[in-house]
């Protein structure tokens, strides 16, 4: 049986968290996240490729040269896990993708102009396969509200190491906006 008051007692309290924050954003120059998304949320009792997603992040304004800049830092450790769009298939010949986890840390740094231009950039760097712990924790999360188990994690992708880089720059078609300044 689905578990449905846990999930409401976690949504509950992101909820009141982030009303808070929001009471008081003034006063903040840090930031906790935590997020966790899952096809299982939806009450459909079914996984299909992205299946989970559970991050954590610390994030914080950080000092810059310039006061028509800010700049937000954040750093994150993540894990995600993707299956066939049927979890119940265990040869690998109708599969039509393989069971995968990608276990990672990242870095990203953004940057505000008075402009209303955005610079972002980051790193990461992760591991896929077994490595990945992606397996266990389905396991376990499954095991937690009650549903059927995944089989076929035998053939999940072989361990390798990644490294990312990205780079992201926007700026505003409707003008600038000063820092600080709110917009209706």
């Amino acid at each position: 049986m689905f578990r449905l008051p846990a999930i409401t007692t976690v949504l509950l309290i992101t909820l009141s968290l982030q009303a808070t924050a929001q009471q008081r954003k003034d006063h903040f120059s840090k930031e906790v996240t935590i997020t966790s998304d899952n096809d299982n949320y939806l009450v459909q009792k079914r996984d299909g490729y992205y299946t989970n997603g559970f991050y954590f992040s610390l994030q914080h304004l950080s000092k810059t040269k310039s006061p028509q800049q800010k700049a937000i830092m954040r750093w994150e450790l993540g894990q995600m896990i993707f299956n066939p769009y049927k979890y119940s298939i265990t040869n690998p010949e109708n599969m039509d993708r393989p069971f995968a986890g990608y276990l990672f840390v990242k870095a990203t740094r953004s940057k505000f102009f008075s402009n209303s231009a955005n610079l972002q950039y980051s790193v990461s760097f992760g591991v896929i396969g077994k490595a990945s712990g992606a397996q266990q924790t389905q396991r376990i999360y499954h095991n937690l509200i009650n549903i059927y188990p995944v089989k076929g994690w035998g053939y999940q992708l072989e361990d390798e190491i990644g490294l990312n880089l990205g780079a992201q720059y926007a700026h505003s078609i409707f003008g600038s906006i000063a820092p600080g300044q709110v917009v209706d």
